[in-house]
């Protein structure tokens, strides 16, 4: 089975405020992110399905590492992700940014994490 899920969590709260510096609210956002995942993994647990599912979480973009001449941030090309359950080998770190906050290549040492 396939599928997707998106957290709605609470639209009238700006995901970011654009030409803001730092003051952004996603901060706002992150308990909704975290307890949707927790009641996901909930329900395939009661369903019995914890060696049958794997969640990915992730972004389409990141956001740059510093600001924009309006104060705010715009798309990057690096950004996080995240993977648990069936399948998953937990407390890895795939892949790095250089000091300008580059990507750095990964290697094959990376491949396998799923």
């Amino acid at each position: 089975m396939h599928g997707a899920w998106i957290c709605g969590c609470n639209k009238s709260v700006p995901w970011r405020r654009l030409g803001r510096p730092s003051g952004g609210q996603l901060w706002l956002h992150v308990p909704c992110e975290v307890v949707g995942i927790d009641h996901l993994w909930d329900q395939t647990e009661q369903q019995g399905l914890q060696d049958k599912v794997t969640v990915v979480v992730g972004s389409d973009f990141g956001r740059t590492p510093f600001y924009n001449s309006a104060r705010g941030k715009d798309h990057w090309n690096v950004t996080s992700m995240m993977a648990m359950g069936a399948g998953v080998r937990g407390n890895r770190v795939a892949g790095a940014t250089d000091a300008h906050v580059d990507a750095l290549a990964v290697n094959s040492a990376f491949r396998g994490m799923l």
